[in-house]
């Protein structure tokens, strides 16, 4: 008995489908501000980390980029 083969048409599917037909996205980005001037943030985790913890805050003290 041979079986004949079939689409399922799953949502990813259909998706696809219509961003194929919609085409890439047209919009152009506009920064908010300059990223050279932009600060972070950073979490150290640090649980007995007495030794290397001087270490590592030169290090991030060094970064430029």
């Amino acid at each position: 008995m041979a079986a004949t083969p079939y689409f399922i048409l799953s949502p990813n599917l259909i998706l696809s489908i219509i961003g194929m037909f919609h085409g890439p996205d047209k919009t152009e980005p506009t920064p908010a501000e300059d990223w050279r001037e932009a600060t972070i943030d950073v979490v150290i985790p640090a649980f007995n980390e007495e030794k290397n913890i001087i270490l590592c805050l030169s290090s991030l003290a060094t970064q430029t980029k």
